[in-house]
């Protein structure tokens, strides 16, 4: 592809590409990751950035072209990493995507202008509920009578949209990033947050 025609061949391995992926994530030092297009979970950056401290939540595309394009090798999905020291995981959702939802929109593309729009693909959608953890000096150090558990709570959602570089794409796009909200929003909904004492 003319996009890495300025690479060499061993810079594309994934060997390579991977470790400086990880290389990248680790001098951010951040608190939450949001990652796209990862195929390569289960074997690099699960292990990789949970010895950096980090846990994963992970979905996996049910539909990925990654699967063809790699002879049935590789699965992408979109993931959320998380300092274990930091935050605490309450809860994740996974809006579904029909595949009639894909079916549709698929025909649409094709020109079947009988075929409507989908309300409900979100694309790769992932959404996790964390409690923010005190730091341990204030929970089991000298200070830990002067801790107020203020149950501080955020959400993190992470998603994937179609890449079509057409008019209807972009409409799709658009949809998708609605749905996603939405599902944000149904997601706190259904769990309220606890008002901090």
């Amino acid at each position: 592809p003319l996009w890495c025609a300025s690479l060499a061949p061993s810079q594309l391995a994934w060997v390579t590409r991977g470790a400086a992926l990880v290389r990248a994530i680790a001098a951010e030092d951040a608190d939450v990751v949001c990652l796209q297009e990862v195929d390569h979970y289960h074997d690099t950056f699960r292990p990789a950035l949970g010895a950096l401290g980090y846990e994963g939540c992970y979905r996996e595309d049910e539909w990925s072209p990654c699967r063809k394009l790699s002879g049935g090798v590789l699965r992408d999905g979109v993931a959320i990493f998380y300092k274990r020291e930091k935050l605490e995981l309450c809860g994740m959702h996974v809006p579904c995507t029909p595949r009639v939802a894909k079916d549709v929109d698929t025909a649409a593309e094709d020109g079947d202008s009988s075929a409507g729009n989908s309300d409900r693909d979100a694309g790769k959608c992932l959404i996790a509920r964390f409690r923010v953890l005190p730091p341990r000096t204030l929970t089991h150090g000298a200070r830990w009578n002067e801790h107020v558990c203020a149950m501080e709570e955020v959400v993190v959602a992470t998603v994937h949209l179609d890449s079509a570089k057409t008019p209807l794409g972009v409409e799709k796009r658009q949809r998708q990033a609605r749905r996603c909200a939405r599902a944000v929003r149904e997601f706190c909904a259904f769990f309220p947050f606890d008002p901090p004492p």
